[in-house]
């Protein structure tokens, strides 16, 4: 396939970088080997903040992608190339969502790797209306589709409980063995507040089970599945990629014919797709955000933004009942 020449002069760009930042960790060392902490890079907010429940003060974590920004087709930074470069470990989902990351792993050269999507079972991928991957109105390539997996694993608390933490705690352990114990009691003190969180959640949706929503893109299937929701749909054919007139016109009738009961926005995403279609179908717009971190109101911490969503949902499913 022919490459532009846009993205050509991109490309090159960021293999000088990758480059440089190389180069600059033989002369320097990689910083942090002998340090008392742990320098752990991930790719999303919430990630971090699994890091440092698990790691506590043993870790300093960065995360790459910012509070608000989206992940599909992030373009990474110099800082991004510098973070790398200092990291004993790197943690990201996998599963087609943060592909932007493999070009950079070469500056990590020396960090142990963690890709979450290959710790837990995973939901086959669905965009769109009806069905996965191509939709009404999908055209040729796409840079952002998910592929044949659904990567939004986190945003199941019980997922996280009994499979990414502990994989966390694992990784951790072994760059750093001495820390070992203070590991696994964090760990075990973090699945208990999770235990607690599934249930306080459970208690918030349980009035709608079965209640059906459509999203701007497909990021809460596994929150769905796990609390006894409906995700019917998705505004995005892609993320990244604005739906055509006939793919919205496909999701305007399948949401009608399926009883949705919302239209689910996303601080990542610009909202005026999602309340043409709420005004379409005639229901209720609800902003949730399947990242927060610092910074976002209600939703600085991971169990902190997976309460504010579900709060969210039951406030306005419990408004959409009135309506």
């Amino acid at each position: 396939m022919r490459v532009p020449q846009g993205e050509r002069r991109r490309r090159t760009l960021w293999r000088a970088l990758l480059g440089l930042v190389v180069a600059l960790g033989v002369a320097m060392g990689v910083p942090g080997q002998g340090a008392a902490q742990v320098e752990v890079v991930t790719t999303l907010p919430p990630l971090a903040d699994l890091v440092r429940q698990v790691g506590g003060e043993r870790v300093t974590v960065t995360a790459l992608v910012p509070p608000g920004a989206s992940p599909h087709g992030y373009e990474p930074r110099p800082s991004d190339l510098r973070a790398l470069a200092r990291a004993r470990l790197v943690v990201w989902v996998g599963a087609g969502l943060d592909t932007w990351l493999e070009p950079l792993l070469a500056t990590a050269r020396d960090a142990a790797r963690l890709e979450l999507a290959q710790t837990t079972p995973l939901l086959p991928s669905e965009e769109g209306p009806s069905h996965p991957g191509r939709g009404p109105g999908a055209g040729g390539e796409h840079d952002h589709h998910h592929g044949p997996w659904d990567p939004h694993i986190w945003l199941d608390p019980l997922r996280v409980r009994d499979d990414l933490a502990p994989a966390i705690a694992q990784a951790l352990a072994a760059l750093d063995p001495q820390g070992s114990g203070t590991y696994q009691a964090n760990l075990a003190r973090f699945q208990e507040a999770l235990t607690r969180l599934d249930q306080e959640v459970r208690a918030l949706l349980a009035p709608y089970q079965g209640a059906r929503f459509v999203a701007v893109h497909s990021a809460w299937r596994y929150f769905a599945a796990r609390y006894g929701l409906e995700q019917a749909g998705s505004l995005h054919e892609y993320p990244g990629r604005e739906p055509g007139p006939a793919w919205m016109a496909a999701l305007i009738t399948q949401a009608r014919e399926a009883g949705v009961r919302l239209v689910v926005t996303e601080a990542q995403f610009d909202p005026r797709l999602a309340q043409q279609v709420a005004r379409e179908v005639g229901v209720p717009v609800v902003a949730l955000d399947p990242l927060g971190g610092p910074g976002v109101e209600g939703m600085e911490g991971y169990m902190a933004m997976i309460k504010t969503n579900a709060r969210r949902l039951s406030e306005a499913l419990a408004g959409a009942a009135g309506r």
